[in-house]
């Protein structure tokens, strides 16, 4: 068991296909430049599922990989009257740490959120909230929308109404794309 953690995604890392590019070493569809090394145990993570989280979701910073635009990350302390809708992924230890240094120097802080079967949860994020926030490209938030409907199929927070609904709230999206908008990008194949 202590050779396993629960790595907690928020942002485009939700999306399997997206996250195994960490895993396996390979570029993904929708970002405009960058390819991931991997790590070097390849092997898929042992399961993943659904998870929730009392924490402020935001967009920030410019990331070349996704146009140039904002990037998710989360407030460093629970924040009561807010909840993320994220998903945990079962690694190694090793492949955790291997992942944290492809993230880039954005995500320095690590924050451990419990605990599930006796593994740690962690997640990483920025040490202080942003201050400026950023509006996200469509290309991510189509790959977040993707992502929490694969993880929440099946339930109510898995339905176009509920994600758009979601994300619609969320700082650097809320005053840039309307719901009519997200919903179109939902249902887009090609962002």
């Amino acid at each position: 068991m202590e050779d396993y953690v629960w790595y907690f995604a928020y942002g485009s890392n939700i999306m399997k296909e997206r996250f195994l590019c960490y895993i396996t070493g390979d570029s993904f569809k929708w970002r405009s430049v960058g390819r991931r090394d991997g790590c070097t145990n390849k092997d898929l993570p042992q399961d993943s599922k659904e998870y929730k989280i009392n924490y402020k979701l935001y967009f920030a910073q410019k990331s070349t990989s996704w146009d140039n635009q904002g990037v998710a990350f989360i407030s460093p302390k629970e924040t009561l009257g807010h909840e993320i809708w994220g998903r945990v992924w079962k690694i190694t230890k090793e492949q955790y740490k291997q992942i944290l240094k492809q993230e880039g120097p954005w995500y320095c802080n690590e924050i451990k959120l419990g605990q599930i079967d006796g593994i740690p949860i962690w997640t990483i994020t920025s040490f202080e909230e942003e201050k400026i926030k950023t509006k996200p490209s469509k290309k991510y938030i189509k790959t977040i929308m993707c992502g929490l409907e694969e993880t929440y199929k099946g339930k109510n927070e898995g339905t176009e109404s509920e994600i758009c609904n979601y994300l619609s709230k969320k700082e650097g999206i809320k005053n840039e794309y309307s719901l009519e908008n997200l919903k179109k990008l939902f249902n887009t194949n090609e962002p």
